[in-house]
């Protein structure tokens, strides 16, 4: 009697463990297909820039240095061995007014692509090194253009926490040089560039 009880036992619970993994099999498999690679994400930054405005016409130059605050929104898409491609649309608002010689500058907005690879440390944890490039417009007032635009190239590193397949924190600082418009001031040339640094905190979504 004992053996036949503790062969029934056996094979109920052989039924149940099969029963249970063909119940779990379509949902790893579900879960698996959902991730589609893309992800969007949103960055806070405060940035110290550093402007350098040189006078063509007589060789000298002017620095200047300021903060600026503002958001980025980002879009993109993870690869083989932890590389990644995104673009992004940022709006900054800068504390001191730069370029206007009546009224104020308009926020800066700016559209730029980035390269990063990511280096696992754990399953949660990654550092990453990024390059990107950009393009920015801002509003300004006294000339005869409305608008001054910039070309910027970046280089950036930071950290990665995942808090489950779908959130990621981000903490990192890019390395910024844009180089602005050449405006017209009294009849002379005024070449711009600035060289920034912009530490950020941020969030993704993966799908």
């Amino acid at each position: 009697m004992r053996i036949k009880l503790l062969l029934t036992l056996l094979a109920l619970t052989g039924a149940l463990y099969a029963q249970e993994v063909e119940e779990m099999e379509p949902m790893e498999e579900i879960s698996s297909s959902e991730k589609s690679g893309l992800y969007f994400g949103v960055d806070l930054f405060n940035a110290d820039l550093s402007y350098t405005f040189q006078n063509t016409s007589f060789n000298t130059s002017i620095d200047h240095d300021t903060k600026s605050k503002g958001f980025r929104l980002k879009m993109g898409t993870r690869a083989e061995d932890n590389w990644r491609v995104q673009g992004h649309l940022s709006v900054e608002n800068i504390d001191d007014n730069i370029f206007s010689l009546t009224g104020n500058d308009g926020d800066l907005v700016e559209l730029g692509a980035d390269v990063i690879k990511a280096f696992e440390l754990s399953d949660s944890f990654s550092l990453y090194i990024l390059g990107g490039v950009s393009y920015g417009s801002m509003s300004v007032k006294g000339y005869n253009e409305d608008t001054i635009n910039n070309l910027g190239l970046k280089l950036g590193t930071g950290v990665l926490f995942a808090i489950n397949e779908t959130l990621e924190l981000t903490a990192g600082i890019d390395f910024k040089y844009r180089a602005w418009t050449d405006v017209q001031l009294l009849g002379q040339t005024i070449e711009t560039s600035d060289s920034s640094s912009y530490p950020y905190l941020g969030i993704n979504i993966h799908f």
